[in-house]
């Protein structure tokens, strides 16, 4: 794959034993028949068409597709190249950063059965966009107004504190701890995980550094 950044992982000693993971990061690789058995891809650098169109010619069992962070903006120049492919495509975000939502939503639309992670918690594309954009709007009254850091803070602690009444119900954790379930209508639970989750996202908005801790007290 001359000029491409296509790297095996974890390459197995016996050359019997199929390859079956695969990060575009590196060049590695020099035969086309090495990527037969890959069954799953991950694309951590931007990629182009020539690379995409390997993949989707020679990868023949591959299921599933990781894209780290930004990388998908650079798919959706050649989402074409991928619409065919039936496998899971999902894009791994980092919680601490801020994303680009005109981009998701328009990789939404090449790939509507796509998966977010984000974290820990596994989410549509569409379900992640909707909450996103729910928190967005939480901050926009103070989005263009002159305030200062801890004016905002005290802000979004407001906010979120008034979010909705503690509620916990033990034998469905998620919905009382997880950023995507809190923002579902149907939802009436919530309790400090689920708090300090909003609470996060909304310093994240505003350019203050928030970091998750845990207490364990025996």
């Amino acid at each position: 794959l001359v000029g491409s950044e296509m790297c095996i992982r974890d390459r197995p000693n016996e050359g019997s034993i199929p390859i079956e993971y695969c990060n575009i990061k590196k060049m590695n690789i020099t035969t086309y028949n090495q990527l037969e058995d890959i069954k799953q891809i991950e694309l951590s650098v931007p990629t182009n068409e020539l690379e995409l169109g390997l993949i989707t010619q020679y990868c023949s069992s591959l299921e599933k597709i990781i894209i780290i962070g930004e990388v998908y903006s650079s798919i959706n120049k050649h989402a074409n190249i991928l619409k065919g492919l039936d496998v899971k495509l999902e894009i791994k975000l980092d919680p601490k950063k801020l994303y680009n939502l005109a981009d998701l939503r328009l990789f939404s639309t090449f790939f509507p059965n796509s998966y977010i992670l984000y974290g820990y918690e596994d989410v549509t594309i569409h379900k992640f966009i909707n909450v996103y954009e729910k928190l967005d709007s939480m901050i926009k009254p103070i989005k263009n107004v002159e305030l200062s850091p801890l004016e905002k803070f005290l802000y979004i602690f407001y906010i979120t504190s008034h979010f909705r009444k503690y509620k916990d119900v033990k034998y469905n954790e998620d919905k009382s701890r997880s950023l995507f379930e809190l923002f579902d209508p149907d939802n009436n639970q919530i309790v400090c995980g689920g708090f300090s989750k909003i609470l996060m996202e909304l310093c994240k908005r505003i350019n203050i550094l928030a970091l998750k801790m845990y207490v364990h007290i025996y």
